[in-house]
């Protein structure tokens, strides 16, 4: 029996079938039906999935998005007919309709679009990302861009977002189910005053309407591609609804993910390229914080450059562990829209040839000059054994070195090589790992749970075997054995921040500052 391959013709037109279908219903009530449906208590985590989140945000960008949305020959939708609908999106991960995980040039693309689909409704709220966004951006300068363009864009200090957040966060972790009224912050009101705290959650919060207007500026009304299916939902900047003055969650997770992201999210959309070319150094200075939480001998990129005879690029970081030489880069960056949704590898490697091609190339040039070059000091000097960390701020879902190679990037790095030649790092010692990666790492290493090196060394081992490769670095951390763990400097940090709200709530409501 033959089986029909994909088109986007035929994506379309199951897309048209859904349309027809949702057209007869008023929007307002799709988008009251979804988060019924979302708020359906469930006794497991398992079963939250199988609501399929991604699914139903990308119907209510699809009605959202429609150039009938104000037509007024609409009523009603049941919940029946919504569940009826629901299936429809359903189908649209069948056969011919969506590509098929043969369809693609190499498995991992697949799994790419799939880890960036459905990855972010599976972890709890992340602490160390929220106090990282805290150490990175609140302990600038007080004349800094960054805390200027943040105030610009939002009327809000950085300082207050973090307050107002920790507060917002408890009521969420405690009642997800619950709207949220400006009435609820009235224990700190003698801090912030009602039209502050409105500022606040119409940050967070988009009403149906300007959902919809957002939506139409970062995508054309009529054209429906196949890749939407993967996408990471774009309700991620907006994890609220407004309405009638309450704010309602759309998805604790999807709370959790705005929330942990929000600072670098709206100081980087505006402008990414002129944010990256600040941000960089800052990164770096984080995760230079990182590396010296390890305990061993380092070298940063000014040292090594001082050193290193001849002229070229170098890494951020060099350390040195029981004779094998491990190198660092830090690379401030998340992937781009489409590098998360294509499934080209043409597309993926344009996306990241700033920040993992560029990567690997300084990694291969301070390898050479130092092989060249031999001994730098008694500490510092060439090694047989040498490995390449990329340290994103974001994850890039790259998996190693030799994955990356496979699936997207075999020309690009064979044109720096050279042919016939060895990489002077071998590829399947490269890792792509996002800076809570590092973090966690950096914790275990410090609190003498696993040694650097020798994990490092594990992981590359357990790579070249199907039975114990993993998808991305952090699967060799959940093996550890003990739970996430943080840096002091993280947990330090959110004890500060909460700290400050604990103060807020012990001063009388009638007392001024």
């Amino acid at each position: 029996m033959s089986s029909q391959n994909f088109s986007e013709e035929a994506f379309f037109s199951a897309y048209k079938q859904i349309r027809n279908l949702f057209r007869r219903y008023l929007p307002h009530t799709v988008a009251a039906s979804a988060l019924n449906y979302l708020r359906t208590p469930t006794s497991k985590s398992v079963d939250e999935l199988q609501k399929h989140p991604w699914l139903v945000f990308l119907l209510l960008k699809w009605v959202l998005l429609d150039e009938q949305y104000y037509h007024r020959d609409k009523r009603r939708i049941t919940s029946g007919e919504f569940l009826i609908l629901l299936g429809k999106m359903h189908g649209l991960g069948s056969r011919s309709i969506t590509r098929m995980p043969s369809e693609y040039a190499h498995y991992r693309l697949w799994f790419r679009n799939i880890s960036y689909q459905q990855f972010l409704y599976q972890a709890d709220f992340n602490s160390s990302a929220f106090a990282r966004q805290s150490l990175l951006f609140d302990k600038l300068p007080a004349n800094h861009t960054f805390r200027l363009e943040f105030q610009k864009a939002t009327s809000i200090p950085l300082a207050d977002f973090f307050e107002l957040s920790s507060m917002l966060l408890a009521h969420v972790l405690n009642d997800n189910n619950s709207p949220i009224a400006i009435s609820w912050f009235s224990p700190v009101m003698h801090r912030y005053d009602a039209s502050t705290i409105q500022r606040f959650l119409d940050l967070l919060s988009f009403d149906l309407d300007s959902l919809r207007q957002y939506l139409l500026q970062e995508n054309d009304s009529k054209k429906r591609r196949a890749s939407e299916f993967y996408e990471e939902t774009l309700f991620l900047k907006f994890p609220l609804l407004r309405s009638n003055g309450t704010y309602h969650l759309w998805h604790p997770m999807l709370f959790n993910r705005g929330l942990e992201y929000f600072v670098y999210d709206t100081l980087r959309s505006p402008n990414p390229s002129g944010f990256m070319s600040k941000f960089g150094d800052i990164f770096e200075e984080y995760v230079h914080r990182s590396i010296e939480y390890l305990g061993l001998p380092y070298l940063r990129e000014k040292q090594i450059q001082k050193m290193l005879i001849g002229s070229g690029k170098v890494t951020d970081f060099f350390i040195t562990e029981d004779g094998a030489n491990v190198f660092i880069d830090a690379k401030g960056v998340e992937m781009a829209y489409l590098g998360k949704v294509s499934h080209a590898p043409e597309v993926i490697l344009g996306k990241v040839a700033t920040s993992a091609i560029k990567g690997i190339e300084q990694g291969f040039q301070v390898v050479k000059r130092l092989s060249a070059q031999g001994l730098l000091n008694q500490t510092f000097r060439a090694s047989s054994e040498n490995y390449l960390l990329i340290v994103t701020f974001k994850e890039l879902y790259l998996g190693n070195g030799q994955d990356f190679y496979d699936m997207a990037a075999k020309n690009k790095i064979d044109s720096f090589v050279g042919s016939g030649s060895s990489p002077p790092i071998p590829l399947e010692n490269i890792y792509f790992l996002t800076v809570d990666d590092l973090d966690h790492f950096a914790h275990c290493v410090n609190k003498g749970e696993v040694c650097f090196i020798d994990f490092i060394r594990k992981a590359v081992r357990d790579d070249r075997s199907g039975p114990t490769k993993k998808f991305h670095f952090r699967q060799h951390l959940s093996e550890i054995g003990m739970p996430p763990g943080t840096p002091q400097y993280l947990d330090d940090e959110v004890e500060s921040i909460f700290g400050r709200i604990e103060h807020l709530l012990s001063i009388p409501s009638s007392s001024t500052e």
